[in-house]
């Protein structure tokens, strides 16, 4: 027979030990199951290990290379991109000089085309000039040419000579011109910007020479013609060849006719 006579003490202390043990086990598992979780995250840091080194024993992939220059080529754009906005917020003078006017205050707001600083250059002065198209063809970098200043009497010739022309034209009053400028040769105190001159450029010369007015030359059927006065007023057609045209109105003529011959260069009604 069973032994029925159990004091609560005793019961009490059984579920106590149950209850301990029960706890002992849940805080067991626990520890395996965080022991495994720590065994998972070493695999993973291990792959991981594994696969930096096999990165660096291999080197850079063409991919990872081909994204770092496409990053670095973004970034030298950015740069350009902020040194041109930079570039946009100065002002800077295309020439060395002295600052003569300066109209725009701090703050103030300019209109565009609006001129607020005028330059005076500090170096040679140079002239600017403009050539109709039709005589742009023969002028060449380095041409010499001699020019008055309005300033002064006809008889003070200066020296100047070619150094640029611009490759694009611009129309005055319709008709197509070519900046053309030209350097002194020579400093003279009397020369101010601003002057006006009277400029005659040499495209080319010739020495002992026939030259008539440009108007005796006549063209007809396709010739040029000058008329001269033979003896006993007989007026004779002669085609001629001609060579340069000067810039007096005059034109060479390089055969056809002779030097003491009586040319017309109009004959009235």
């Amino acid at each position: 027979t069973l032994n029925t006579d159990l004091t609560q003490t005793t019961i009490d202390a059984w579920r106590l030990d149950v209850f301990t043990g029960r706890t002992n086990v849940n805080t067991a598992i626990a520890n395996i199951t965080a022991a495994e979780e720590k065994v998972e995250d070493a695999k993973s840091d291990l792959a991981l290990a594994e696969q930096e080194l096999a990165l660096k024993k291999l080197g850079a992939t063409e991919e990872q290379i081909a994204a770092q220059e496409a990053q670095v080529k973004e970034s030298e754009a950015n740069i350009q991109y902020y040194q041109a906005q930079l570039k946009k917020s100065i002002i800077r003078s295309p020439i060395n000089g002295i600052i003569t006017v300066q109209d725009a205050k701090v703050g103030e707001i300019v209109p565009a085309n609006t001129t607020v600083v005028s330059v005076i250059s500090d170096g040679e002065y140079q002239i600017e000039a403009f050539v109709v198209e039709a005589d742009i063809a023969n002028l060449e970098i380095g041409d010499a040419a001699t020019f008055s200043l309005d300033a002064y009497s006809e008889d003070e010739i200066f020296s100047a000579t070619v150094v640029k022309i611009d490759p694009a034209a611009e129309l005055l009053e319709g008709v197509a011109n070519y900046r053309t400028t030209l350097q002194l040769e020579e400093e003279d105190g009397r020369i101010r910007p601003g002057m006006t001159a009277d400029l005659d450029i040499v495209t080319a010369e010739r020495e002992n020479i026939i030259v008539i007015p440009q108007r005796a030359v006549i063209f007809k059927n396709g010739s040029r013609i000058v008329r001269v006065l033979r003896d006993g007023n007989l007026v004779e057609e002669i085609e001629v060849e001609t060579g340069i045209t000067g810039n007096r109105g005059y034109i060479e003529i390089v055969s056809g006719i002779e030097e003491g011959d009586v040319v017309i260069t109009a004959i009235k009604d």
